[in-house]
């Protein structure tokens, strides 16, 4: 049975399922104020957040998390589902997933990324905004792919580690166009 629970500037939400219905589904929809600051721990399902300023940490043990248009801190774990996390300008991310792949695409140039995944591949694509990267990339389940300026002395420090699928960091899809777009003027 869904309920909520107010207790002072936290927001509970629950929804429980009768024992033996297989067929039982709850979804949530709230609606913030976009400087709103959210935590959300989940024992399932996917967690879907958009045009918020304020800093966010998503928990679950088994969803998917989808996130786009973030400006702050942004912290996502999960234990069993992908990680997606477009059009960000958050400066400090850290992304980790044991059970599926981590993507991350920015739009601002960050300060500090660190994802991971024992499960899954890992792709950050960074803009060129920053004259290069510092970026600490490794593998052990497949490829290790660098395709952005590196400078190990950059203040935009970007960490990738998988046991589980290759890393890649890459330029953000726009700037992959131009610069394909830059080539074949060269042909």
């Amino acid at each position: 049975m869904p309920s909520h629970r107010i207790a002072g500037n936290t927001l509970n939400l629950r929804g429980a399922c009768p024992l033996f219905n297989s067929m039982c589904t709850v979804d949530y929809t709230v609606r913030l104020p976009r400087n709103t600051s959210v935590k959300v721990d989940s024992s399932g399902g996917d967690v879907l957040v958009s045009h918020l300023d304020g800093d966010i940490r998503l928990s679950s043990s088994g969803g998917d998390f989808r996130v786009s248009e973030t400006t702050r801190r942004l912290q996502l774990f999960s234990s069993g589902g992908d990680i997606r996390a477009e059009l960000v300008r958050s400066s400090d991310v850290t992304a980790s997933s044991s059970g599926g792949g981590v993507r991350l695409s920015f739009v601002s140039a960050p300060m500090k990324v660190d994802a991971s995944s024992s499960g899954g591949d890992v792709r950050v694509e960074v803009p060129r905004d920053a004259a290069a990267y510092a970026v600490d990339a490794s593998s052990s389940g497949g490829d290790t792919r660098v395709k952005v300026k590196t400078d190990p002395q950059s203040k935009h420090r970007v960490k990738l580690r998988s046991s589980g699928g290759g890393v890649t960091a890459d330029y953000t899809s726009a700037d992959r166009d131009t610069r394909q777009a830059n080539q074949n003027k060269g042909n």
